[in-house]
This record gives C-alpha cells, structure tokens and sequence, in this order.
C-alpha cells in the first residue's frame, strides 16, 4: 500500500541528507512535511510502531512503513 499511498501525496520522491542526532519519522499531511521525534518508537515492532502512530496523530486511516529490529 505505502507505494500507491506515497504518489498520492504528490511526491516523486524523497531524499534525506545528513544524519539525524535523534531518531525521527517522516510525517506527510497534505502540503505539511515534518520529522517528528520517534525515540520512543525505537525497539517496537512495525506493528506496534504502526499503532502508536496512529494514535498519537489521531488518525486510524493513515499508512505506515517502518522497519523492524532488523533495520
């Protein structure tokens, strides 16, 4: 779903540059673009990641891709 869900922001593509000091998510909203603090996300799952992001941003209708342990 990410793919189709990602072209329909109106983005080609995204490219990070440079080192984050903190670890942070992209969140994308329309014409709003920000990294947002993820340090509490890390050693969840891709589900429970998926959850609490839904939660915390209040929408249950958003898609989410994220890497396990293992990333």
């Amino acid at each position: 779903m990410f793919p189709t869900e990602f072209k329909r922001t109106g983005y080609d593509a995204v490219v990070f540059s440079g080192k984050s000091e903190t670890p942070v998510y992209l969140w994308i909203d329309d014409d709003s673009v920000q990294l947002l603090d993820a340090s509490h996300l890390m050693g969840k799952s891709p589900s429970e990641t998926e959850d609490i992001i839904k939660e915390e941003l209040g929408d249950y209708y958003l898609r989410v891709a994220a890497i396990g342990g293992a990333g």
